[in-house]
């Protein structure tokens, strides 16, 4: 399996969370709820690979965009497109899901033994490690645990709708997800039934 390589580096790291720098064509930008991995690192575990979910990107122009900016009318639609088509710099945050020692298969949800580390090279999930990374709903564990991220609901919803696309029967997969859901936001019902009405949907 060959991952869709992100011309990144990690460059802030923490015990839930981990920031990549990158720069990429508009149409390579990765989405919210899409998954991630690092390259294999050392650890106490031996060589692990560490996998999140994408849930903040930030672009910031450059002192050339800054100035087409404020060009007006006059800018034409070619020096538009021009713009467009160069390699933007994004800032990506990842929460973490767990990590795996040899297969995605494998993988066990939660805390890392160690975040990836500074300059750590990071690659979007392909399509079968994306099944493989949520084949089961525990996948969800790790995001319910961050209940203080801002818009914890629409992370959860964008991770269930990217990875339901790459699974055989997508409604079934709507469905379990749906369940676990239920058994981990009882005391929720308010936010249970918004995430129920758009996953189901």
């Amino acid at each position: 399996m060959t991952p869709v390589p992100i011309s990144g580096r990690v460059f802030s790291t923490d015990t839930r969370t981990f920031t990549f720098g990158a720069r990429v064509p508009p149409t390579n930008v990765p989405e919210v709820g899409a998954l991630i991995r690092t390259r294999p690192f050392e650890s106490s575990a031996g060589q692990i690979t560490v996998v999140g979910v994408v849930y903040r990107v930030k672009s910031e122009g450059d002192s050339s965009t800054r100035q087409l900016s404020v060009a007006g009318a006059e800018l034409a639609d070619a020096e538009v497109e021009w713009q467009r088509s160069r390699q933007v710099p994004i800032e990506v945050t990842a929460l973490r899901l767990g990590y795996y020692t040899e297969r995605p298969d494998d993988v066990v949800y939660g805390y890392a033994p160690l975040p990836p580390l500074p300059l750590e090279v990071v690659s979007l999930c392909d399509d079968e490690e994306t099944r493989a990374l949520t084949k089961s709903p525990h996948f969800l564990r790790s995001i319910l645990d961050a209940r203080d991220l801002t818009d914890l609901s629409s992370l959860i919803h964008a991770t269930i709708a990217k990875a339901a696309r790459v699974h055989p029967r997508p409604d079934e997969f709507k469905r379990q997800c749906g369940r676990e859901l239920a058994r981990r936001l009882s005391d929720d019902p308010a936010r249970l039934e918004d995430l129920l009405l758009r996953v189901l949907a």
